[in-house]
């Protein structure tokens, strides 16, 4: 089955400043702003299929968007049917734009923004 995905890494970053202790409201808040922006809109539910989420460690790998992520990397995703896709209205663009900037927006605790990366391989 053909799909429309759209996938982004998010650092996990530290709960303070010089800490090693991971901030796991940050991974929270990652997937309640991805249910918000699905049902956010009634009358335009573009996610139809599924939002997944996975927890991976870093990587040292030049081309891996986890890479230099020391203390982990949230996957998140969102997954639609082709006629989301193809729709004339541009719904599924539209929402992946709101995804896009609501999961590029989180900063670190020193208020650095994340380094929130596309997984290149998905729809990009």
């Amino acid at each position: 089955m053909r799909v429309g995905d759209f996938e982004v890494e998010i650092p996990i970053p530290a709960d303070a400043v010089g800490s090693n202790k991971r901030d796991w409201s940050l991974v929270q808040r990652a997937w309640w702003d991805g249910i918000t922006a699905i049902y956010g809109d009634s009358t335009n539910v573009s996610a139809r299929i599924a939002l997944e989420m996975r927890i991976t460690g870093g990587s040292s790998v030049v081309m891996a968007p986890q890479l230099g992520n020391n203390l982990g990397t949230a996957s998140i995703e969102v997954i639609t049917s082709m006629p989301a896709v193809e729709d004339p209205n541009g719904i599924w663009l539209a929402f992946k734009q709101t995804l896009a900037d609501i999961w590029t927006s989180y900063t670190g605790p020193g208020g650095e923004k994340l380094n929130v990366r596309p997984h290149w391989a998905k729809e990009w």
